[in-house]
Order: C-alpha cells, then sequence, then structure tokens
C-alpha cells in the first residue's frame, strides 16, 4: 500500500512539520510507520521533521539494525538526543555503547557520520578518543624508525601512533581517525594532542555540561529533578499554568508527537483533549506529557534498552493525570476538559498518584504494623486468589487488578488507577485485607504449635504455605466433623471417614456461619465472604469430581487443608 495518498506531502526543498502528520506517523505501529515513511518521495525531509524524542522513540521500537535507514536521514539535533540518551549513564560516558552507535552510523551513510562528527562537541569527542584508544607521539629526537618497537601498531602521519583499547572496533576506529585526517588534518592533530595531553576528567565534566542542556531543552530531567513528580500535593496547591509560556528552545523544536500517540483511548485525560483545537496549547499539552514521561523513565530508572519502556513510563502519566482531573474535578465542579488547559500536567500527576500512594501506605501499614505482622511469613498467608492484587498495591506506584472486558475470560492484568473506581476498589481491597483481622484473632493461629505438628509430606509443606483461607476452611472441617471450631489440622487417619461430609455448599454454610459470628457488623462480614468466596469456587471446582465419583483424594494433593499425622 502507498501511503503517500493518505499522508500529506511537504513542500520541496522544506522540512514537513505537520503536527497532523506527525500524530499520524506516531500512531502507527513502528514497521509500518517505518514503511510508511520510505515509501514517501519526502522521506528524508519526514525524518528531518519528526521530533528529536519521536525520532529516538522510532529508532527503539525498531531497534538498532533496523532502523539504519532513519540514522542516514536524520538531523545532527536528533543523534544528538539519540546518542545522548544511549551512552550516557548517569556524569559518564559509556564508551563500547558509543562505539555501537558510530558502527552503526558509519554503516549507514559515511557522509552522514562525518556530518555528525563535524558538530558533535570537541570535549565529547577527546573524551570518547581518550577512552577508546592509546595514543603517543613520536619522540622528536629520536628516527621514528627506531622508536616503532616503543611506539603503538597504527599511524596515519608518522607522529600520532595508537593502539585500539577496544580490538574488535579497531577497524571503525582507523576508518573515524582516516576520515577526520582526510577531511580536516588540523581538527585531528589538534584532537589528538588533546587525547594525550588533556585532563580527562576535565573533558567528561564538560562533555556532560553539554550533554545535560542539550537534555533540558528536550524536557529530559537528570534523576533529582525526576524524583519531584513522587512529591504529594494536594487540590489546594495546583497552580494555573501560564497560558503562551514556552521555554524558547522547546519552541523551536516540534512538539513530541508520540505523547498524545501513546495516551490509552479510555483515559479521561484522551478524551480532554481531544476536543482541543488551539495548535498552540496541544503543543504545551503534547510537551509537558513528554516531559512526565521522561521524569517517569528517570525516576523509576527505567532502562531504554526496552523497546516499551516508553510506552509503559506514558501509560502511567496518562493514568495519574487521569485520576489528578477526576480528582480535582469532583472537589471543584470544574470539566476535564478546562482543567487540562489551565493546570500543568505534573500537579495533576502529582495529585493523582498521591491519591494512589494513600491507599498504598494504608496496605503496609497493615503489613508493618498490623495483623499481618505477626505472622512470620507476612502476605504468604493471603491466599492465591488475592496474593498478587495486593503486591501490586503494595508497588511504589500502586496498581490494580483489571478484567480487560465484562465477556473477556482470561485472567485479569494488572493497571494503573485511573480514575475514581479504581480508588474505590483499592480502598474495598485494602478495607478487607483489614476485616481479616478478626479471622486472625478468632483462629488465634500459633505458628509454632502448628510449625511442630503439621504434615510435610502433604501439599502445605511448611508455615510459608498456610494460608489465611486453608486456616479457615480447616476450622470449618472440624466444625463439620467434631462440631467445634478448633484450627487443628485434620488427623490423616480420619481424612477418608471426613472427605464425604465436606460437600462444598455445606462448608460453605458452615465457614459463612463461622465469620458472621466474628465480625460485629454486616459490612465486615461481607467483606469476609467476598475473600473467602474465590477460595470456595476454587474447593468446588478441584473436589467436586471426586465427591460425584465417591472417591476420596490423596492428602498429599489438597491444597485446601492442613494435615496431622496420627
Amino acid at each position: 500500500m502507498n501511503r503517500d495518498a493518505t499522508l500529506p506531502k511537504a513542500d520541496a526543498g522544506k522540512y514537513l512539520a505537520s503536527p497532523e502528520l506527525h500524530a499520524l506517523l506516531m500512531a502507527m505501529p513502528v514497521k509500518e510507520r517505518l514503511r510508511a515513511i520510505l515509501e514517501r518521495e519526502d522521506a528524508r525531509e519526514t525524518v528531518e521533521a519528526l521530533s528529536p524524542q519521536d525520532f529516538f522513540f522510532t529508532v527503539m521500537e525498531l531497534g538498532r539494525e533496523d532502523a539504519i535507514p532513519l540514522l542516514t536521514m536524520a538531523r545532527v539535533q536528533q543523534l544528538d538526543l539519540l546518542f545522548g540518551l544511549e551512552w550516557w549513564g548517569k556524569d559518564r560516558v559509556q564508551p563500547a555503547k558509543a562505539l555501537e552507535w558510530i558502527d552503526l552510523l558509519a554503516r549507514g551513510s559515511r557522509r552522514k557520520l562525518l556530518e555528525w562528527l563535524s558538530h558533535a562537541d570537541f570535549e565529547l569527542l577527546v573524551t570518547l578518543f581518550k577512552k577508546w584508544i592509546h595514543v603517543a607521539a613520536a619522540p622528536e629526537e629520536i628516527d621514528p624508525l627506531e622508536a616503532m618497537d616503543q611506539l603503538p601498531a597504527n599511524t596515519l602521519d608518522d607522529h600520532f601512533y595508537w593502539d585500539a583499547r577496544y580490538p574488535q572496533h579497531e577497524d571503525l576506529l582507523k576508518n573515524l581517525l582516516s576520515i577526520l585526517f582526510e577531511v580536516n588534518r588540523g581538527f585531528y592533530t589538534q584532537l589528538l594532542q588533546h587525547v594525550i595531553w588533556a585532563s580527562e576528567a576535565e573533558m567528561e565534566e564538560e562533555a556532560y555540561r553539554f550533554h545535560r542542556g542539550r537534555m533540558e531543552d528536550q524536557a529530559i530531567p537528570d534523576f533529582f529533578d525526576a524524583l519531584e513528580i513522587y512529591r504529594a500535593v494536594s487540590t489546594r496547591e495546583i497552580l494555573p499554568r501560564q497560558v503562551g509560556v514556552m521555554d524558547s528552545a522547546i519552541i523551536d523544536s516540534p512538539a513530541p508527537a508520540f505523547a498524545f500517540a501513546l495516551v490509552p483511548r479510555g483515559d479521561l485525560l484522551a478524551a480532554a483533549v481531544r476536543g482541543i483545537e488551539d495548535r498552540g496549547m496541544r503543543d504545551t499539552l503534547q510537551w509537558e506529557l513528554a516531559a512526565l514521561a521522561n521524569k517517569v523513565v528517570t525516576a523509576d530508572r527505567m532502562s531504554l534498552e526496552a523497546p516499551e519502556t516508553l510506552r509503559k513510563a506514558m501509560d502511567k502519566a496518562a493514568a495519574c493525570v487521569s485520576l489528578g482531573m477526576e480528582t480535582l474535578a469532583m472537589e471543584t465542579g470544574v470539566g476535564a476538559p478546562e482543567i487540562v488547559q489551565t493546570c500543568f500536567l505534573e500537579h495533576l500527576f502529582r495529585l493523582g498518584h498521591s491519591q494512589a500512594v494513600q491507599i498504598r501506605n494504608r496496605m503496609q501499614r497493615i503489613l508493618r504494623t498490623g495483623w499481618l505482622s505477626r505472622w512470620p511469613h507476612g502476605l504468604h498467608c493471603i491466599d492465591p486468589e488475592w496474593n498478587e492484587a495486593v503486591e501490586l498495591l503494595l508497588e511504589p506506584t500502586p496498581r490494580i487488578l483489571r478484567q480487560r472486558s465484562k465477556t473477556d475470560t482470561l485472567k485479569p492484568a494488572a493497571d494503573h488507577m485511573r480514575n475514581r473506581e479504581d480508588l474505590r476498589y483499592g480502598e474495598a481491597l485494602v478495607a478487607m485485607i483489614e476485616a481479616l483481622r478478626k479471622v486472625y484473632e478468632a483462629l488465634d493461629p500459633r505458628a509454632d504449635c502448628l510449625q511442630a505438628v503439621i504434615w510435610y509430606d502433604g501439599h502445605i509443606r511448611g508455615m510459608e504455605d498456610v494460608t489465611i483461607g486453608a486456616m479457615v476452611l480447616t476450622a470449618a472441617a472440624n466444625c463439620t466433623w467434631r462440631r467445634r471450631w478448633n484450627l487443628e489440622p485434620i488427623v490423616l487417619g480420619e481424612w477418608p471417614d471426613l472427605f464425604p461430609r465436606l460437600v462444598p455448599e455445606e462448608l460453605a454454610a458452615t465457614l459463612f456461619q463461622g465469620l458472621n459470628s466474628w465480625v460485629a457488623d454486616n459490612a465486615e462480614g461481607h467483606m469476609l465472604q467476598n475473600y473467602m468466596q474465590p477460595v470456595l469456587d476454587a474447593y468446588a471446582r478441584e473436589m467436586e469430581p471426586f465427591l460425584q465419583e465417591r472417591k476420596v483424594p490423596d492428602p498429599r494433593l489438597v491444597r485446601f487443608f492442613l494435615f496431622r499425622e496420627d
């Protein structure tokens, strides 16, 4: 398919700076995006018109080898951002990574490599070559032929001699130095003199200063600035945006189209920006949203090597902004479209994130100082039907399990909290875990006593396998057998006679009767029933076939009860 029929073309000799084209391209799957670009007559202009961040995102999604055609058509500013993000680890340049990218650029286009070399910071080149090669100058008072045994092996001018610190890249380094020597011998001489005599620490520090300036121009923060997004903010602290005020460096660069392209369509943020027609406001929001995603990547120490990193960061940013918008809208009565145009997205992110974190903190208190702290294996006593949901809620940025659709039978997937309904789900989960305190106190499990008698050949082999559900079901089985609630492991010799009585419906009725006797109000009783229902459903699925066939399952394979030997 020729996408020139659907994508607008550039005017001859000009960068194609159409926001509509950028939005179309960045919404495509990356392979389709590359094909759409390469099929255009103005492919080079289309690549050059991408914002540096859109270019970086596309290259990383494609993978290094597949991205070579884009590297050959890129602007220096686009390559600078790509190389800056890939080469620097905190304030230190990573020479091996730099060589790998230089090799890709050289394989794609010698002309493009020369263009980048001619515009690169001198301090960066000195720093890189200091790490790439060992250089020595031929002594003036000694004939070079006599000094050959004492000098490195390679030379272009019988004055500077060098050896590669990365032998596997020796041919590439020869090519780089040959290009510099052929094009500008004076520059070549100055570079190698600095490689020999300049302070590596000073050169790298200066190179990092220029690098940081370029990153800041693209709204990419350092680690400590990025952490600011996790500082809590209240609705009273939300400040209005200064309309029309944008950094000059941002004004001169295309807005990153990936920002809107990656916002999930169902989020409140997507609905709010969909109706904004003012181009200046849309550009401002795209820059703010891209800056948020960049801060998430940096603050969460996410690896840029993973193609999905930016998508995950943008998903989190959009979720927290949407949650913050809904929270502010409920308090102020202002509509979401107006909120997104008058409030900084970072403030909305912080507001939404703090709402979710408050729920996480309540769960952490239960784990650290509440009833869960009394159980020697902590969260392990939460049944598998709920354990993942609790662990997700305890993450630095809390998440929930979400069913993909009402008709979807697949397992729910982890997702960020995106609206007030999600907050209510998290609050209900915390309340349910807190209500289990009544169960724990009623059963009064003595870990040391259970440890001494538990049957270690069973499915529950040790205390780390014991769950609230197993304890409650064991006590309910004892009530069925001996008419009293007692957390005493089932005696193996009694299992053949006991199991036929543990019909799921009757066991559930006994269990719910016990739960309701341990709580003071119906709300807590309902929470406890909600917790136990998936455990009971699993029991019914696994045990009913044995009951129907009048067989007794091997106790070693039964996960719902504690057992002890005779």
